[in-house]
């Protein structure tokens, strides 16, 4: 049963959201709230002071003070919290680190695709030091709530992990789910996804109608295939997958140049 395997969960009920100023930050936590609604996850609402730049304080305590006010009108649990820390980057690890939270869910700015990095100095430290899921994203003004959601199927650029959390993501927003299938480009095949192919039926009773299968075109390479794909259905949002391997975190070409490329909401969920 789809449903009962470990290797397709994504736990949320206890969620960290760093916040910051700005439609991005109030993206995810857009995001997290959709996500507590169907789940009743528990939201932390987190804020850093970078103690040795910044001088004001006010207006952050106000980003999750105004967090936990909205939950309370909502009927979801927001707890806030500031703290300060050398930078900012660390102290938002460290929190998500020392703390029992299931997930985290994290706003970065889009990077150009020239740039040496793929989501700036903060997102790029989350990636390779937090020890939890966390699902990065780089935000571009789209719709929310989506309304199409895009996941290549491919080893390369996903896991099962990250398809939990647009199954979940899908149900939420009540979004239309497209899996494009690129399995083709996987010399070398470890699950192939089958689970997930071969329960499509199950899958839709649970996380809702409205999720189609497309298959690869004559395209070279997965970055033209999901490139090409993406202007012709115009998703808000992709979503990827990568694995920390020990305690490294190794971003392949597709996957960086589909990021920095994307014309959407670009989600990478790392296990």
């Amino acid at each position: 049963m789809f449903e009962a395997s470990r290797t397709y969960m994504f736990h949320m009920d206890r969620l960290l959201v760093p916040m910051a100023k700005g439609y991005r930050s109030r993206r995810v936590l857009d995001i997290a709230f959709s996500l507590s609604e169907i789940y009743h996850s528990e939201i932390t609402a987190l804020t850093v002071k970078d103690e040795s730049r910044e001088l004001t304080w006010s207006d952050k305590v106000h980003l999750v003070t105004d967090a936990y006010e909205e939950g309370k009108d909502r009927n979801i649990k927001v707890i806030p919290r500031v703290k300060t820390y050398k930078t900012i980057k660390e102290g938002i690890v460290l929190e998500a680190n020392t703390h029992n939270y299931d997930a985290m869910l994290v706003a970065v700015h889009k990077r150009s695709p020239l740039s040496a990095s793929v989501f700036g100095g903060i997102g790029d430290y989350i990636l390779k030091n937090s020890k939890i899921p966390s699902a990065i994203m780089s935000i571009k003004d789209s719709n929310f709530p989506y309304r199409k959601i895009m996941v290549p199927l491919s080893e390369q650029v996903n896991t099962r992990t990250a398809v939990s959390f647009a199954l979940h993501l899908k149900k939420a927003t009540k979004s239309k789910l497209v899996f494009v299938d690129l399995r083709k480009y996987d010399k070398k095949v470890t699950h192939g996804f089958n689970m997930l192919l071969e329960n499509l039926g199950q899958i839709s009773q649970i996380y809702g109608d409205e999720i189609e299968v497309m298959r690869s075109g004559s395209s070279t390479s997965i970055r033209e295939e999901v490139n090409l794909l993406s202007s012709k259905l115009s998703p808000d949002a992709v979503i990827l997958g990568v694995t920390k391997v020990g305690n490294s975190v190794r971003l392949n070409s597709n996957i960086k140049s589909i990021i920095k490329e994307g014309m959407c909401d670009q989600i990478l969920v790392k296990k």
